[in-house]
């Protein structure tokens, strides 16, 4: 009757038939990039803009963490310190600072320190700032 538990679906290729980051289905040639139904560039078999929403959320809760360390909050008193300070005991931090932390790693290694870094200036409203520090004229 039925396949034994952990082997793959009747009609699905065997395991270990596609490269590791390719994408269901077969993606591109070279196994790393293609596109995805939606239109969106496929990078190891994750849609680029998935991503990007996915490491959206834990780059704006580590902007506000930084603000908060700041004092930009301090006038709201305790209603912003102390879920800060929440959020990093050891307490809560299995529950929700760990898995935050895993998908902004998942974000850097699918996005690549390029795309990653980009949206993490975006998100802590950085650019202003690095375009000071950035020489003019663009020189080697």
């Amino acid at each position: 009757g039925s396949p034994p538990l952990g082997s793959p679906p009747l009609g699905s290729p065997p395991l270990g038939s596609q490269p590791v980051g390719s994408p269901p289905g077969g993606g591109g040639e070279s196994g790393e990039s293609g596109e995805s139904a939606a239109g969106g560039l496929l990078i190891n078999g994750l849609d680029a803009r998935f991503v990007c929403h996915l490491i959206d959320q834990p780059l704006r809760l580590m902007a506000l963490l930084a603000q908060t360390r700041a004092g930009r909050w301090r006038r709201n008193g305790q209603s912003a310190s102390k879920p800060a300070v929440l959020y990093r005991s050891p307490v809560f931090a299995d529950a929700f600072a760990m898995p935050d932390l895993l998908l902004l790693q998942l974000g850097l290694v699918v996005l690549g320190p390029r795309r990653f870094l980009s949206a993490a200036c975006r998100r802590f409203e950085a650019g202003p700032f690095w375009r000071r520090l950035l020489p003019r004229g663009g020189g080697g």
